[in-house]
């Protein structure tokens, strides 16, 4: 596994969906998956989520990993894959 998230419970929210001050989160990440360098990204992206969640947790709009997908196959990478073989 890549990711592994926990939460530790240490008292009873008013709303299950939320974490409560005393609560902690645990995350761990295959080295494959994270590096020293993804560290302060990841918590920034993470705290700005969490904090919006709230407000829209999932934006009508919003791309999806299939969007993106279909996007990456849709990239000509011929002068990428000649810049590699070289």
């Amino acid at each position: 596994r890549l990711v592994r998230l926990h939460i530790v419970r240490r008292s009873t929210p008013s709303n299950a969906d939320q974490l409560a001050a005393n609560d902690t989160v645990i995350i761990s990440f295959h080295h494959s998956a994270f590096d020293g360098s993804s560290i302060k990204p990841f918590f920034a992206d993470f705290a700005d989520a969490y904090d919006n969640q709230a407000l829209a947790p999932f934006a009508p709009d919003a791309l999806t990993y299939l969007d993106y997908a279909t996007h990456e196959h849709s990239i000509d990478l011929t002068e990428a894959k000649t810049f590699w073989e070289e």
